[in-house]
């Protein structure tokens, strides 16, 4: 019987992270009365104590996920971009090209790039996560060569077993991805309601609207699935699906609009000044005010590039008499 206890404890350290110490005291018990009650029969024991590390286990994966997605919405306020690991460890990435130690693997990662590698990953648990703040274009490349470039306000999180069984992500925002091919794990990515699977891939994803999620596929060939449709795209089609109805809508696509904000460039082909007004505060990480409600509802069109000012984009609307802006700071761009 000392065994059987002994074994018990090798399980708990190995099953039961900080959180679920409080539980230890209880499961003990409870296989004490089991032994009690199976006396020196230990294997229908023992079968039931794996039955419970295992059913611990799984309770245990699904907390850290849900803490993980509930977690993705404060750290993107972090003033840069960050990488938070499995062990909830946060790591500030700068400017220097630096190589950081994580659970399972280990980053090379400066401004304008991250490229992790896992090593020995097969049995962990939990998600890292990528946070690209407003003003920040990043790249992603993950241990499958798959290449992840990420426009600003966008998350991503890797479970930490990635590519072991399975490959899988999950994100919110914009982003393009240059899928490495396994036909033996396909890649699945989780965007709010809709599921992008592939194979050997180029498609760009954008979560940014309230209402519509578009997947856009550049080469190869993925299946867009919602919890009742299901729909293969060939290149050059895109899919948009309404986030809270499911309905989707499948349609072709232009290259330079739809990518060009991997060139730092946003076509507003007849958008709304609300729709310019929040790729402004994604690219310059600035606030923008409507002085003048009915502006929002304005409608123009131009090329908003990056690396340059909103005022140079303004000036030649404002020069027609259709608004007019000024600055309170430098983060606050009003328009009237």
């Amino acid at each position: 019987m000392n065994l059987f206890f002994y074994f018990l404890k090798v399980l708990n350290k190995l099953f039961d992270p900080p959180a679920y110490k409080p539980l230890l005291k209880y499961k003990t018990q409870v296989l004490r009365l089991l032994s009690r009650i199976f006396g020196r029969n230990t294997r229908t024991a023992l079968a039931i104590l794996l039955l419970l590390v295992i059913i611990g286990y799984g309770i245990y994966r699904l907390q850290q996920k849900e803490t993980a997605i509930a977690a993705a919405p404060a750290a993107k306020e972090a003033a840069g971009i960050t990488w938070k690991g499995a062990d909830n460890r946060i790591i500030n990435i700068g400017k220097i090209a630096s190589t950081y130690y994580v659970s399972g693997g280990e980053l090379t990662a400066d401004s304008s790039m991250v490229h992790f590698i896992t090593h020995n990953n097969s049995n962990l648990g939990g998600y890292h996560m990528l946070f690209v703040p407003k003003g920040y274009i990043y790249k992603l490349i993950l241990p499958d060569s798959t290449i992840v470039e990420l426009n600003a306000d966008s998350w991503i999180r890797i479970p930490a077993d990635y590519g072991c069984l399975k490959r899988e992500l999950f994100f919110e925002g914009e982003a393009f991805f240059d899928i490495a091919p396994d036909a033996r794990r396909l890649l699945t990515i989780h965007s709010g309601p809709v599921d992008v699977l592939a194979l050997g891939t180029s498609v760009n994803i954008n979560n940014y609207d309230g209402n519509n999620i578009q997947v856009a596929l550049v080469e190869g060939s993925v299946i867009v699935s919602t919890t009742d449709r299901k729909k293969q795209l060939k290149a050059g089609e895109a899919a948009t699906v309404e986030k809270y109805t499911s309905l989707m809508a499948i349609d072709t696509f232009s290259l330079t609009h739809t990518l060009g904000w991997r060139r730092g460039r946003y076509d507003a082909q007849c958008k709304t000044m609300k729709e310019i007004a929040a790729v402004m505060e994604r690219w310059y990480n600035i606030k923008v005010v409507f002085d003048n409600p009915d502006l929002a509802s304005q409608v123009l069109s131009g090329a908003l590039f990056r690396n340059q000012p909103p005022e140079k984009y303004l000036k030649n609307f404002k020069d027609l008499g259709l608004l007019d802006y000024y600055m309170d700071d430098e983060s606050t761009l009003h328009l009237k």
